[in-house]
């Protein structure tokens, strides 16, 4: 028995939604009273009832009934319907009048569809009653019809709203909000009889509206809204956007960021971090044709030696530096190449004897390199890229999950997305399987750099401190131009002086030669007779290598056919946002 008043009311609300257009409603919902104690002189819509009738075919056909108090204003012929129709196509356009000047005009305007009531020679006052009659084609989407059957654009309240709606099947979620696109709230009155039928009931005030949303059975509706699904997202999807949007943000601008900082890293190679015997200890540096005499020519350059070559051969002498300063395999090379002599001629001979140096300098050049490379080969790259797949696999499944739950992309579909933007993001950044630590790839940038650089370095007064560099890349052209530049002087570096003929080709070709002046007769094959100048290029940028460092590179309520009363309304507590349904618009008199 508790429930029979409830009963009652509702079912009042049902009849008011089908009551005659010239019977007063009104009463019918007493139980809200009026959102707006309208003046009786003021314009505003009495009641406004419409009826939503779906069929199995999808096709929508719409019911509307307004009557429109004009009360004193003068000079006004009728009103104006505006219907928007985005995703939508209505056909059938019907509109009269009961009780005032019946002719009307349908007009499109792009996304709109304008009916105007009334005689442009006449004006009315008072109350009149229209009736506006279409039909709807594609409102469904995803078995969910979103239908704002009182738009929130009518400039004037309503007193009494109300709403009926009859479906192809049982609801299996239904809902309505009322008030302002952007803070609708469940409506005041609802009523679910059960079996598809419901009805609702509102007061609404100038600018407020109302939105349906029903869902029905999948299969029970035919011919639905192709296209994309209605875009409803809440705190989770957008902050799942905003996440994976910074995330991006910061891998693209962390990896721009280390590109540039390798980009200002300094063209110099100190002797201590890597001597010029070995530039094969960076990772992408040359290896030394002849490393012997690579630390013959830097002993020299820094005092220790003195070479001297009469066009036939070369002889090595001690310099005026002390030898005791030296560490390592310089001072076992520099001990064992004289071994109690004045001088020594480099060759062949002199190679096998230096065998235990030379084997010195490669143990020296893997320990060097060890702090470059990685203790562990970890193929990152391929760890990235199936961790990648794995999560946008989870993405694609949680994003048509919820668009099969949601109708549309809400916020389970935007959690989907953003994790497979997030993978294919990863996907672009991941790093490269590379086996250098980022100490070892910052020293294969400088290296490049100081080689780039090298050319611009042979013109100047510290050059000698270069030649060593240069014969460990081969570099001849350097070389060339460097003693050229001093015989051009007048002079020769205090360390080497020639004896041979006077042809300035032979000198500067017996003085790269030095390059090789270990490795022998079949050594010396490879030292050209001819080398091409090299001309620097204004303006060129320094190469970049390609390495990973850390990840980035371098280079409502639900029911069947059972239903009451829902009080408060469909669709819980707390704030709603609306919009997002078809339909709705407003008008206004004329």
């Amino acid at each position: 028995m508790r429930w029979f008043p409830l009963c009652v009311v509702a079912g009042l609300a049902v009849l008011a939604a089908s009551a005659p257009a010239d019977a007063a409603p009104a009463p019918a919902l007493a139980a809200p009273a009026p959102a707006h104690a309208a003046a009786p002189s003021a314009e505003h819509i009495s009641s406004y009832a419409v009826t939503l009738d779906l069929g199995a075919d999808g096709l929508l056909r719409v019911h509307e009934e307004i009557a429109y108090d004009f009360g004193d204003a003068s000079g006004k012929h009728g009103i104006d319907r505006v219907i928007p129709t985005n995703r939508i196509e209505i056909e059938h356009v019907r509109a009269t009048s009961t009780d005032g000047p019946a002719p009307s005009q349908v007009t499109r305007k792009g996304n709109e569809l304008d009916v105007r009531i009334g005689d442009p020679s006449r004006t009315v006052t008072g109350q009149r009653h229209y009736t506006i009659d279409y039909d709807v084609r594609h409102a469904v989407a995803s078995d969910k019809l979103s239908w704002n059957a009182i738009g929130g654009e009518w400039t004037v309240p309503i007193d009494v709203a109300t709403v009926r709606l009859k479906g192809p099947a049982a609801f299996t979620s239904l809902e309505c909000l009322a008030g302002p696109a952007l803070g609708m709230q469940p409506c005041k009155g609802a009523w679910n009889t059960g079996g598809g039928n419901a009805a609702f009931g509102q007061n609404l005030g100038a600018g407020q509206g109302m939105l349906i949303r029903a869902k029905f059975p999948s299969g029970t509706v035919r011919n639905q809204r192709p296209g994309p699904f209605p875009v409803h997202l809440g705190v989770p999807g957008l902050s799942a956007f905003a996440f994976v949007l910074l995330a991006v943000l910061a891998a693209v601008g962390t990896r721009w960021l280390d590109r540039r900082r390798r980009r200002r890293l300094p063209a110099t190679l100190p002797r201590e971090v890597v001597p010029p015997a070995e530039v094969a200890s960076v990772p992408n540096g040359h290896t030394p044709p002849d490393v012997l005499a690579v630390v013959a020519l830097d002993l020299a350059v820094r005092g220790y030696l003195r070479i001297a070559d009469n066009g036939k051969r070369v002889t090595l002498t001690c310099g005026d530096q002390d030898p005791s300063d030296l560490s390592g395999y310089e001072a076992a090379f520099l001990k064992q190449l004289l071994n109690g002599r004045d001088r020594a001629e480099p060759g062949q001979d002199e190679r096998e004897r230096l065998k235990r140096i030379e084997h010195a300098i490669r143990r020296s050049v893997g320990q060097r390199r060890d702090p470059y490379l990685r203790k562990r080969t970890a193929r990152l790259g391929t760890w990235f890229l199936a961790a990648g797949w794995g999560v946008s696999v989870a993405g694609a499944v949680v994003l048509l999950h919820g668009l099969g739950r949601d109708g549309g992309f809400g916020d389970e579909a935007a959690i989907g997305t953003s994790l497979i933007v997030l993978a294919f993001a990863a996907g672009l950044l991941r790093p490269e399987n590379n086996p250098y630590t980022r100490r070892g790839q910052d020293m294969s940038v400088r290296y490049q750099h100081y080689v780039d650089a090298l050319p611009a370095e042979r013109d100047k007064t510290e050059a000698e401190e270069h030649l060593p560099y240069a014969a460990a890349m081969a570099d001849f052209a350097w070389m060339q131009h460097f003693i050229r530049a001093h015989r051009a002087r007048g002079s020769l570096p205090s360390w080497y002086s020639y004896t041979g003929k006077k042809d300035d080709a032979e000198a500067e070709r017996r003085f790269y030669s030095l390059a090789f002046m270990f490795a022998g007769p079949d050594g010396l094959k490879r030292v050209p007779k001819r080398v091409a100048p090299v001309r620097r290029r204004k303006g060129r940028r320094p190469r970049r290598t390609r390495s990973s460092i850390g990840g980035f590179g371098g280079y409502g309520h639900t029911g069947g056919d059972a239903g009451g009363f829902a009080g408060g309304g469909f669709g819980g507590g707390g704030g709603h946002g609306g919009g997002g349904g078809d339909g709705g618009g407003g008008g206004g008199s004329w």
